[in-house]
């Protein structure tokens, strides 16, 4: 095990982390609040003085890694950045207890948007800023972590469309990290600026349309106001919202295709098929169970498909909870800011699925299973079915830790799929009488907290670091 490789990486990020500090600093500072501003600088010198520390200790030569380097890299990115990001808020008593503090960080840099607080509450412009900035952040992190480690964990990686994402060779992590983000920030850059710019002309200061946009395109559930997007008041912000989220739950690989030239590959990538094919089955469910479905009703549904979790009033309670926590599970693209299951997945089952009936059906025949035009072998198939039981498992003793302190063991239920899932608003969609996430006490906190790291590393990157010879060699 390269520890070194590990540690010089995690100083890079909080670095950046440090820097990201210094806006709600300056917010702070302008508007008077010289303590918070204080503090947020702080928590900005902290961490480059830690990061950098590292940067220095571990540079030189470049560090040969692999697969168990990245993946550790993974578990402490998603464990010590919250711990450094939570400073703020809990100096500032926004929240003030340690384990909330932390898991208000976690749900932002997850892009779970799972929060204790809103404007309304009190809360100051530069600790919601920080929390929009956190998931901004969060979702670039979380989409490079799918392209550069996620997709090769596995011995086969998933299918991507538009660009290669290629294995994990035993190569440096940040030679490996920079091309990724060459590659596929430009797009996440692009597209949040273009969102930011359609929420100003629909009428919102430039303040709430940056918190919007920059958790809409994470896929973070979160503005300003809350989740509860219908508060806008105007439906000009839910069409922009909407669009937000879309594009935050379809693969940035295919969105740099498309900037590239190649419009048609949004039309060709099999995973943004699969998405609206969902939501529109979602729809046909509703009109199915006799209730109309209206555009509160869509705009619910396409919110929870992407994991987003934005609520609209004209939805609340109208869904089924089954319906509600089934969307969040299957999730966006492979490669994108979205939670949940992934389509890939689902689309990989389903070839072979019907590839295996159709062998049934004719023992005879050749046939054969193929995504982005590639063959489907045992390699690429067994890892999803791996996904899955470990997804169930994650699911079950999660709910069952839950229901230690909550009354209900539905809300315990929904609590674990909304944190696994990364979309902490959809608890309170479906049980709105369901406790808030400030109500709850420190433990069951911490374990939801582990659930939304289990979920954006998408569990399976836990079995590998609780194997005996991960550590060995």
């Amino acid at each position: 095990m390269r520890f070194a490789a590990v540690f010089f990486t995690l100083g890079l990020f909080l670095l950046v982390l440090g820097a990201l500090a210094t806006f709600p600093a300056l917010m702070a500072l302008v508007q008077g609040e010289l303590a918070l501003g204080a503090e947020f600088l702080g928590t900005a010198l902290l961490s480059a003085f830690v990061g950098g520390g590292l940067v220095i200790a571990l540079g030189g030569p470049r560090r040969r890694s692999g697969v168990r380097e990245a993946v550790l890299l993974l578990l402490l990115a998603w464990t010590v950045l919250p711990a450094f990001a939570a400073i703020p808020a809990y100096l500032s008593g926004w929240p003030g207890d340690l384990a909330e503090a932390y898991f208000e960080a976690v749900s932002a840099l997850t892009t779970t948007g799972a929060t204790q607080y809103q404007e309304a509450s009190g809360a100051p412009q530069a600790i919601l800023l920080w929390r929009s900035l956190l998931h901004w952040i969060g979702g670039l992190g979380g989409l490079l972590a799918a392209a550069a480690v996620l997709t090769g964990v596995t011995p086969t990686a998933l299918p991507v469309q538009g660009v290669i994402v290629p294995h994990l060779e035993r190569d440096a992590l940040v030679a490996r990290l920079m091309p990724i983000g060459i590659v596929l920030a430009p797009a996440y850059l692009l597209l949040t600026l273009l969102i930011v710019i359609l929420l100003l002309i629909t009428g919102l200061s430039p303040f709430d349309a940056i918190c919007l946009g920059f958790s809409a395109i994470a896929t973070g559930g979160t503005s300003a106001g809350g989740p509860d997007i219908s508060l806008f008041g105007f439906a000009p912000v839910e069409v922009v919202v909407l669009l937000a989220v879309t594009l935050g739950a379809i693969s940035f690989a295919t969105h740099t295709s498309a900037l590239r030239g190649n419009v048609k590959a949004y039309v060709r990538d099999p995973e943004v098929i699969a998405l609206f094919v969902v939501a529109l089955g979602a729809l046909v469910l509703l009109w199915l169970l006799g209730q109309a479905a209206n555009w509160p009703d869509a705009f619910q549904i396409i919110s929870l498909v992407t994991t987003s979790g934005y609520v609209h009033e004209g939805a609340i309670g109208a869904l089924p909870p089954a319906l509600i926590f089934t969307l969040i599970l299957l999730g966006g693209s492979i490669i994108s800011t979205a939670g949940g299951i992934k389509m890939m997945r689902l689309v990989i089952l389903w070839r072979q699925s019907r590839k295996e009936l159709q062998h049934l059906a004719h023992p005879n025949s050749v046939s054969r299973a193929q995504v982005q035009g590639r063959n489907l072998t045992a390699d690429m198939v067994e890892p999803v079915w791996i996904y899955f039981i470990a997804l169930t498992t994650a699911i079950t003793g999660l709910a069952l830790f839950l229901s230690l302190s909550m009354a209900n063991f539905e809300w315990a239920a929904g609590a674990s799929v909304a944190m696994l899932a990364n979309t902490g608003p959809s608890l309170h969609l479906a049980f709105p009488d369901a406790p808030g996430y400030g109500e709850f006490g420190a433990g069951a906190l911490i374990a939801m907290s582990f659930g939304m790291i289990l979920g954006r590393i998408e569990i399976l990157a836990l079995p590998i670091l609780l194997t005996g010879s991960f550590w060995r060699y």
